[in-house]
């Protein structure tokens, strides 16, 4: 469906690792990938008795529907969704660090998203596009990258934009990661994808934490209760995670957006 669209690279089938290009004034298009991800949530309260090491918190939540066209995003519908998630998460612009960007390597996409990320935040946080190294993954993508995301916050690194040698000027008014960043001084997390409510890492509020301290991560863009605390121990880190039965009274609290415990 995305080739008659007109919506996927086609300029880089001899090299295909040099595409996709978000951001890049080369890009021609999002790649389609495959891939999955689960991601685990469990009742805050719950997950701290049983003693899950807790390794994020979703703040709240926000998504929009920009309702013009299927494949060309509208900055106004983007940068509503945004400020909606902040507002849920009762986090302030200023408090963003690592923007997870859609950046699916469209042509104009990526240049909507940029300008609504940049008028909300500016140059302050880093901007990544993940899809630079698997492609788009489709439904699976938000929890892909919230799970890069969580990584890259407890190993302290920001991987930078997979082939963003040029960078489009329509979408230079962000902070783009174009190298490996170690151990980033001050701000430094959120995902944010402008299309998915999980992504937001399409909007997803958090902050780069110390290795072995407590972590304040807000989960995809963002409702109601600030962050909580969960301490990553080296132990934790290399823990298989658990199998987590959920129940209709999660899925209920989930629905209602209560804060979550990522475990």
């Amino acid at each position: 469906v995305f080739d008659n669209l007109m919506a996927c690279s086609t300029e880089f089938n001899a090299t295909p690792h040099l595409t996709p290009r978000p951001f890049d004034v080369r890009r021609d298009g999002l790649v389609v990938g495959e891939g999955a991800g689960a991601v685990v949530l469990e009742e805050y309260e719950r997950a701290r008795r049983r003693g899950a090491p807790i390794l994020a918190e979703v703040l709240g939540f926000a998504c929009g529907n920009n309702g013009g066209d299927l494949i060309l995003p509208n900055v106004q519908g983007i940068e509503r969704t945004i400020r909606l998630g902040l507002e849920e998460a009762r986090v302030g612009a200023d408090e963003i660090d690592l923007v997870s960007a859609h950046a699916t390597a469209t042509k104009m996409g990526d240049v909507m998203e940029a300008q609504a990320t940049g008028r909300i935040y500016g140059q302050r946080p880093w901007v990544t596009g993940l899809k630079s190294y698997m492609g788009h993954t489709m439904g699976s993508c938000g929890a892909i990258e919230t799970i890069l995301t969580l990584w890259m916050m407890q190993e302290g690194f920001v991987a930078p934009t997979l082939n963003l040698d040029e960078v489009d000027e329509r979408c230079a008014m962000v902070r783009h990661v174009r190298r490996l960043v170690e151990e980033p001084d001050g701000p430094a997390v959120t995902g944010q994808e402008a299309k998915h409510a999980l992504e937001v890492t399409d909007l997803c509020p958090a902050r780069i934490g110390e290795p072995d301290l407590d972590l304040d991560v807000a989960g995809p863009a963002v409702g109601g209760a600030g962050p909580r605390r969960g301490r990553v121990s080296p132990q934790d880190r290399n823990r298989q995670p658990e199998q987590i039965v959920g129940d209709e009274r999660q899925l209920d609290d989930v629905a209602l957006g209560r804060p979550r415990a990522v475990a």
